[in-house]
């Protein structure tokens, strides 16, 4: 079970505060524009690059869009991702919710899970 803002110290087993702040952009971006945005995650210092990409569909090409939007600012090493949600959709997988059916377990298991923005008691 997961609670928003905090994580778990796998040596102890005990959850410590985690510090999100938002990201703030300048202004919303138009398609093809990027925005660099360092972070800091304990001592060690990395540069996020958010993208923003033209609207996908079914068929998109994830990999030219790659090409056309972020290869001009990686380096040997780096890491990119790509959410799950944009991966779903360029593939066509997308479900429409009506679709969706809630099965025994899903709904056994839902008194179990606490709702983000509010707290384990």
């Amino acid at each position: 079970m997961s609670i928003p803002g905090t994580s778990v110290d796998r040596r102890a087993g005990r959850r410590r505060r985690v510090k999100r702040s938002p990201l703030l952009l300048p202004s919303p971006l138009a398609p093809g524009q990027t925005v660099l945005s360092p972070i800091s995650v304990g001592t060690q210092r990395f540069d996020r690059i958010i993208v923003c990409t033209p609207w996908l569909t079914p068929g998109s090409d994830l990999a030219e869009l790659l090409r056309s939007t972020v290869s001009s600012w990686l380096e040997p090493d780096d890491l990119v991702t790509i959410s799950e949600k944009a991966v779903v959709v360029a593939t066509g997988r997308v479900v429409p919710a009506d679709e969706i059916r809630v099965g025994r377990l899903a709904k056994s298991s839902q008194s179990m899970c606490v709702r983000p923005g509010t707290r384990a008691g």
